[in-house]
């Protein structure tokens, strides 16, 4: 029914149980209707759409004659179409409509959710169809749908996440709180947070920074049956639209695994600084050990090249000479090793200098051969 074609002067249209005598009401109930921000439409008993008021028309994104005349059907998203017929036709048996919703596909074939309540309409005592109201509730649906996320992101969770009033009182607490605590999740509901420490200052403290803009730090907890153990805890104020603190939450993270290895790694570290520190005074002790016989072997030999207790043949100044550049070259690895442990202490400094390659290879032939 098209209210502003098929209103006569005396007509009375019947709204549920509510007769309107159109011909005294007419214009303030339409102005009500075509300002309402809800949409209002009415239907036959087919399903055919007979009227739309203006905010409907802007929900859909279409003009009025592209709507009137139409099944409701048409409008509707098909995931939704069977289940909303199947409401529509309860609405017949039943006479109401309540809190039903489904979703609108719009001119731009975005979808929109509507809530809607209905009531059948009669004229002159004789069904002709529905009414409905629907409300645009998509921002509604997304935020429930960000809300159940984050409740599964909340459950889900591998650190505790408890939520306590301001004075500390348990008001939610994830199933990672009960396995890291060792509390049952029913057993929480209502219980002071200072269980989860062991001293209810340290509770206190923590609901304090949290209120006065939020901490991190390590603590130590405690679980049900009294052991203790070390975590991390941030905590942090929930504030309310005008930013105010009304609750505060404690995420908690079991480091207890994470000190073990760190505690290993420190004694490790520990071994292997002991280890390089008795290596390096092994070297030490070993490089002068060996310097002081081999101080005597180079100078002897530089004596007897010098032929000074008496003259040598060419085969022994050969000897003699090879004697003393083979302890040149022992003094050379003896200070390699040293400046090894100066390289380990960070001491060393490096020294480019030019090289003769014909003298190295002819050393290096000497010494293998």
């Amino acid at each position: 029914m098209e209210m502003a074609q098929h209103t006569l002067p005396d007509q009375l249209v019947r709204i549920g149980s509510v007769e309107i005598s159109l011909s005294q009401t007419d214009e303030l109930f339409r102005a009500y209707v075509e300002t309402a921000n809800d949409m209002v439409y009415t239907v036959d008993l087919n399903g055919i759409l007979t009227y739309i008021n203006a905010y409907g028309q802007k929900l859909l994104g279409l003009p009025k004659h592209e709507i009137i005349g139409k099944p409701y059907l048409d409008f509707v998203s098909p995931r939704c179409r069977e289940k909303t017929a199947q409401a529509f036709h309860n609405l017949m048996q039943t006479g109401e409509l309540r809190d039903f919703e489904f979703v609108l596909i719009t001119q731009g074939d975005t979808e929109l959710h509507l809530e809607v309540n209905g009531r059948l309409l009669h004229r002159h005592g004789e069904l002709v169809g529905g009414i409905g109201i629907g409300r645009d509730v998509t921002e509604r649906k997304r935020i429930e749908k960000q809300l159940q996320m984050f409740s599964r992101a909340v459950e889900t969770a591998y650190d505790s996440i408890v939520i306590t009033d301001l004075d500390g009182k348990i008001i939610h607490a994830n199933t990672a709180a009960s396995r890291i605590f060792d509390w049952q999740l029913a057993m929480l509901s209502g219980t002071h947070a200072a269980v989860f420490y062991p001293e209810r200052t340290q509770t206190e403290w923590l609901i304090e920074q949290a209120i006065a803009g939020g901490w991190s730090g390590e603590v130590i907890c405690q679980r049900r049956n009294g052991d203790t153990f070390p975590a991390l805890v941030s905590v942090s104020p929930i504030l309310d639209e005008r930013d105010r603190p009304t609750a505060v939450s404690l995420i908690t993270r079991d480091i207890t695994q994470q000190k073990t290895f760190e505690d290993e790694l420190s004694a490790k570290n520990l071994e292997l600084e002991r280890a390089s520190r008795l290596k390096s005074d092994f070297l030490a002790n070993m490089s002068h050990e060996l310097r002081t016989p081999l101080t005597s072997i180079l100078g002897f030999s530089s004596i007897l090249q010098k032929q000074i207790f008496g003259a040598l043949n060419s085969k022994q100044q050969t000897y003699i000479h090879q004697i003393y550049q083979s302890g040149q070259h022992l003094l050379g690895l003896i200070n390699d090793v040293l400046d090894l442990s100066k390289v380990e202490a960070g001491q060393l400094q490096l020294e480019p200098v030019p090289i003769v390659v014909d003298e190295l290879c002819e050393k290096t032939l000497a010494i293998v051969g």
